[in-house]
């Protein structure tokens, strides 16, 4: 499809979708994705709407296939979409492989550390928190970022993990942790 046809085609398949001719808008989109599997604006166009019309397993799978096609920014992005959609579907094991993996290539990234956190308090996996937070915060602390980054970083772990006790209904852990954020 040449490049002025492109949002064309995406705004008929959009004028489909709004006119509740969802197979319409769907072969459109999936023909421009088969002709366009780098398009990052496609990957996510289609993505949403297959998430919209309860297509779960497809945006998932969209995703999968996308993460090897992606440049290093982009391929993180379709992971912790990924990851963040196989949460809400429940799917904690998956999930936390992939913010396991997240987190590995990028150790002192809150945003892993705390979707990792909020998985495993959602999956049960209560024993497995605190340590995993005891290991958080020492990396930060053994980081090389300045003083004040690490502070800010430690402030994010301490809400990730208030969060997390939330979510756990240990309301004396998280209020501990306000305690030390405001200490820190």
């Amino acid at each position: 499809v040449p490049d002025q046809q492109l949002p064309l085609q995406i705004e008929l398949a959009r004028f489909y979708e709004s006119r509740n001719r969802v197979s319409d808008a769907r072969a459109v989109l999936e023909q421009l994705h088969a002709a366009n599997p780098k398009s990052l604006g496609l990957i996510q166009d289609l993505e949403a709407f297959y998430w919209r019309h309860q297509l779960r397993d497809r945006a998932i799978s969209l995703l999968e296939r996308s993460v090897p096609l992606a440049n290093v920014n982009y391929r993180k992005q379709f992971l912790f979409d990924q990851a963040q959609k196989l949460r809400t579907l429940k799917e904690y094991d998956r999930a936390v492989r992939l913010g396991q993996q997240l987190l590995k290539e990028n150790p002192l990234d809150t945003g892993y550390s705390n979707f990792l956190a909020g998985t495993l308090a959602q999956a049960g996996r209560h024993s497995e928190l605190p340590p995993f937070f005891t290991e958080q915060l020492q990396a930060v602390q053994q980081s090389k970022l300045s003083p004040e980054e690490q502070k800010g970083r430690i402030l994010a772990l301490r809400r990730g993990m208030v969060e997390a006790q939330l979510v756990l209904k240990d309301f004396t852990a998280a209020l501990d942790q306000y305690i030390e954020m405001i200490n820190t």
